[in-house]
């Protein structure tokens, strides 16, 4: 409530501004002044966000009123993603609850926790319905994720990343994790920001975390009942070590751990709520 909505075409002209009447995740914009096939772009408090490509139809039955690709399934932010819903201009929906994801089942193993982080607003749909709980996380994603859960702090520089543009949606988070020593890049200067998340990834990522944190570390797990245990990279062991002792990762089954394999959304919904309730 009260953010400053604006979309402005491929040359950087405002077709719309407005101001939130209340708290929302989800925006439609429509206008005859739109070009069918043009791209847009969408800034919350000036801050990019999503874009957009203008189409025919009336958002509803027929085309996608010019709906924006929801940032999750092209790299955006799991945590702070403003996606569209058939809402007329100028006006948004009440934030979305696990009840109105229609992929989300009350039975599905993963319900609670998309409960969880749906609450708490460290993770939002892909769109005003939906959760996408198979879609796969990538390194961005996580790193907003964290930057959510602690409160979104003001940041005064900018990521040191060479694939991280200034003006990104998560360039943010990216500039606090690097201050905070919260990701480390890789040797060629980059971030790797799509690449996708890997379990192991996730297990520094959050060991990291508690330690910035300042939580009790003093877990350590066997891994040896694990058959693939000696598939853990170095770098990733005692985070791994960590986070199975912990129970916050699990194995994918009671012999494999699957340290290089990719995080669902599901299943890093289910991992933060592990490690928040511990």
């Amino acid at each position: 409530a009260g953010s400053s909505i604006v979309i402005k075409d491929a040359s950087g002209n405002t077709v719309m501004e407005t101001t939130a009447l209340k708290n929302a995740n989800n925006v439609m914009f429509a206008s005859d002044s739109l070009t069918s096939g043009s791209s847009y772009t969408l800034y919350i408090d000036g801050t990019e966000v999503a874009t957009a490509t203008a189409s025919e139809g009336n958002g509803m039955n027929g085309g996608n009123g010019g709906q924006p690709q929801a940032p999750d399934q092209t790299g955006g932010n799991s945590g702070q993603t403003q996606t569209p819903d058939q809402t007329n201009e100028g006006e948004q929906q009440n934030e979305d609850t696990v009840a109105d994801y229609t992929d989300v089942q009350s039975g599905d193993w993963f319900a609670p926790a998309v409960e969880f982080v749906s609450k708490k607003k460290y993770m939002v749909g892909t769109s005003g319905n939906t959760f996408a709980p198979d879609a796969l996380l990538n390194r961005a994603m996580m790193v907003q994720i964290l930057y959510n859960m602690e409160g979104k702090p003001q940041v005064s520089d900018t990521s040191s990343y060479k694939d991280v543009n200034a003006s990104a949606w998560y360039a943010d988070a990216v500039a606090w994790a690097e201050k905070n020593q919260l990701v480390l890049g890789y040797g060629d200067g980059s971030f790797g920001v799509s690449d996708s998340l890997t379990r192991e990834q996730a297990a520094v990522l959050l060991k990291r975390y508690a330690e910035y944190k300042g939580l009790s570390l003093d877990v350590d797990a066997d891994l040896s009942a694990y058959t693939d245990a000696g598939q853990v990279s170095d770098w990733a062991l005692d985070a791994m070590k960590f986070a199975v002792g912990l129970k916050v990762i699990n194995g994918t089954s009671a012999t494999t751990l699957d340290p290089a394999g990719t995080a669902t959304r599901a299943q890093m919904a289910q991992i933060l709520m592990n490690f928040l309730q511990r």
